[in-house]
């Protein structure tokens, strides 16, 4: 038994000598040149181009990355950022609303503009995406349950 649980602890071999003092002089712990090395591989594997192919496929590989980098990225960045725009844009107009209509008590006495703007941002927030129902549901977990899962059906 002692010796399965000796094989299976990691061993981590430290050199003695002018390695250690380099290591020691860049401020690297282990963990952060592992991760430096890593991102290096990813930027090689993913922008790095092989020199052992031809001409030809070397300067249509540095062409396609410097389009993808400089051109398509940026402009799909920036129609992302007019989508959530567009869609946004309207759930901060209609914040007003929030103070329209008599108060509803089976719906822990919120007025009926509070619930059509709590539907409204919930159908708001789907056709944004799912990163954004995830962030919703991250509020309604961090800060209890709020009125807006009456809106979104969410049973606490």
């Amino acid at each position: 038994m002692g010796l399965a649980a000796a094989a299976t602890v990691p061993v981590v071999s430290r050199s003695t000598g002018d390695d250690a003092e380099d290591e020691e002089d860049d401020g690297l712990t282990l963990e952060q040149s592992l991760l430096d090395t890593s991102e290096e591989e990813r930027k090689t594997q993913t922008y790095g181009i092989n020199q052992e192919r031809s001409i030809f496929y070397r300067v249509f590989r540095t062409i396609k990355i410097s389009f993808l980098r400089y051109v398509y990225e940026p402009i799909a960045t920036g129609l992302r950022f007019v989508q959530l725009v567009v869609i946004f844009v309207p759930v901060l107009v209609t914040i007003p609303v929030i103070f329209i209509g008599p108060r509803v008590p089976e719906s822990d006495n919120e007025r009926v503009g509070t619930l059509w703007w709590y539907q409204f941002l919930v159908k708001q927030m789907e056709r944004a995406g799912a990163t954004f129902i995830k962030v919703s549901i991250l509020v309604l977990l961090l800060f209890g349950c709020l009125s807006l899962r009456v809106a979104a059906g969410i049973d606490c």
